[in-house]
């Protein structure tokens, strides 16, 4: 029984085992998660309702109504009105129906102007996703390159220590002098500084992508990058006519144009009669003597607009209006998009660049490092030497993971950029 519970005992005091976490998998959970997406989804639910609202003059309108009145004999209403209206006292219950023949076209334009901000708005929630998948990517690069960071950090601090105890070992047999080992315990303590920001920076990465991820509270993940990277494309110019072609924002405001248009053609559309079929029936079980039993009637209600100061005029002329400042937001924003994807490839190019240069620099840090271990050994090299080829070997190693992640992170940019992301 002891034996179980000093192992029980020992299970709880290790650390919690840290989760992996792919890019894959962080872009899922965000997609799942993110309050600015299900937002978006909503809009874009709510306006399929507004369509619906749209349609529905053109579908016939039932309705049923049940009155009872007690008056006084002869009684009319004689104030208020023009006419006089009399009152008989009855009980009664009718349907009424009522049928839009036609106004020329002017519902079906306002039902259409609705679909297309529906689809507006649902192009919105793509750019939505887009924009939390981007999130996700700055800060899943930047949380690899702050583990690629730690990770050199804490080798160059066991490179030092590991020289510190033999130089004090050498000094111990006159080998060495005490200023070499004030130099390595230095060493040392500024590896172990290098290593404290390390872990700050690495905690804050990964705390801005649980955010970035929709969650509230951080998690201590391993993040898994991959190793393989492509070349950049050679022309921008591929790159800018699939942006104009899949950018959902610019569908999204493309669709508000048409939106726009459509509903300044049906203000134009004001002018236009409208025709309603209309028809009344119901029957009076309990009424006055002079009251028939049953009623029922249908007619046709032709309504034409003659003059009214100007109003319908005026409203389309505003929409119209409204619908070509929109087209040319459009157009203005086309030239937006054309320079951010120009500039993300160069972006692109550069640390395409960028990558090479360091990754050679990483071999040629190793090697002068190797080589001054081996001059300082033989005692053909000072302390200094060999401390500067070590802090070399690290800025080689932290500036060729920044580059590897950075190129990463640029080509992230481009897809967004194009549209790619969705």
């Amino acid at each position: 029984m002891k034996i179980l519970a000093s192992l029980m005992l020992a299970g709880a005091l290790l650390p919690a085992q840290q989760k992996t976490l792919t890019l894959g998998e962080a872009e899922e959970i965000a997609l799942r998660n993110h309050p600015r997406i299900r937002a978006a989804e909503l809009r874009a639910q709510a306006a399929g309702e507004a369509v619906t609202q749209a349609r529905s003059p053109l579908l016939p309108q039932f309705g049923a109504s049940l009155t009872a009145v007690h008056a006084q004999e002869l009684t009319r209403i004689t104030a208020g009105t023009l006419q006089d209206s009399s009152l008989s006292s009855r009980v009664a219950g009718g349907l009424t129906l009522s049928q839009l023949l036609t106004d020329f076209g002017r519902t079906s334009k306002l039902a259409a102007s609705e679909e297309s901000r529906r689809r507006s708005l649902r192009e919105e929630t793509f750019y939505n996703r887009a924009r939390v998948r981007l999130h996700v990517r700055e800060f899943f690069y930047r949380g690899l390159m702050a583990q690629a960071v730690l990770e050199s950090a804490r080798k160059n601090l066991e490179m030092r220590q590991l020289t510190a105890r033999q130089i004090g070992k050498l000094a111990e047999s006159n080998l060495r002098s005490s200023l070499d080992v004030s130099f390595a315990e230095v060493n040392v303590s500024e590896a172990e500084l290098l290593v404290v920001r390390g872990e700050n920076e690495l905690a804050a990465a990964l705390s801005e992508l649980s955010a970035a991820m929709g969650q509230t509270e951080a998690e201590n993940y391993v993040l898994q990058g991959e190793n393989q990277v492509r070349p950049p494309e050679i022309s921008s110019e591929p790159l800018v006519r699939k942006a104009r072609e899949q950018r959902p924002d610019l569908a999204s405001l493309r669709l508000r144009q048409d939106s726009a248009a459509r509903f300044a053609d049906a203000e134009r559309r004001l002018k236009f009669p409208s025709v309603q079929a209309l028809g009344a029936t119901g029957l009076l079980p309990f009424a006055e003597r002079r009251l028939p039993s049953s009623y029922g009637g249908f007619g046709l209600n032709v309504n034409i607009p003659i003059f009214n100061g100007k109003l319908f005029q005026a409203r389309h002329a505003e929409a119209a209006l409204k619908s070509e400042a929109i087209s040319q937001e459009v157009r203005e924003f086309e030239v937006k998009v054309a320079n951010a994807v120009r500039i993300a490839w160069l972006n692109e190019q550069t640390a395409w660049r960028r990558l090479t240069v360091t990754h050679r620099l990483a071999e040629q840090a190793q090697r002068t490092l190797r080589l001054a271990q081996t001059r300082y050994d033989l005692g053909l090299g000072s302390i200094i030497e060999l401390s500067q080829a070590q802090l070399n070997r690290t800025n080689a190693e932290i500036a060729d993971a920044s580059a590897r992640y950075d190129y990463q992170w640029r080509g992230a940019v481009v897809e967004y950029e194009t549209g790619v992301l969705r």
